[in-house]
């Protein structure tokens, strides 16, 4: 399965495509190595936007904790459960998204396996 996976990921073309000189052999080394550093780019991208993103989620959280909580609060119980509802199925987007990063931390290390055995 995860070699499956590293096979169809090495044999697709790279985002970066880099230009060889003429003369110059192909080397799965290179390629992988150039995969790798490409991959923990964009997962180094993908994380800060994920933290950015928990950040506005925390503060919009905290201002519905206040509110929720004031003494004056103005929601109902209907809209109590919305929100509840809603917060369930953030959680589950939430687990899908970091299950997307896991695979492609995974598909790093595998990939910088391969590249130590050439």
């Amino acid at each position: 399965m995860c070699k499956d996976e590293f096979e169809r990921v090495m044999s697709s073309g790279h985002p970066e495509h880099f230009l060889r000189k003429p003369g110059e052999k192909y080397s799965r080394k290179e390629l992988i190595h150039a995969w790798t550093v490409y991959l923990k780019k964009e997962l180094k991208i993908k994380k800060a936007q994920e933290e950015e993103l928990l950040l506005v989620k925390l503060r919009q959280k905290a201002d519905l904790f206040n509110r929720l909580f004031s003494s004056d609060s103005d929601l109902t119980d209907k809209e109590v459960e919305k929100l509840l509802e809603e917060a369930r199925e953030e959680d589950s987007t939430d687990k899908q998204f970091l299950s997307s990063l896991l695979r492609i931390s995974f598909f790093v290390i595998v990939a910088r396996m391969f590249s130590n055995s050439f």
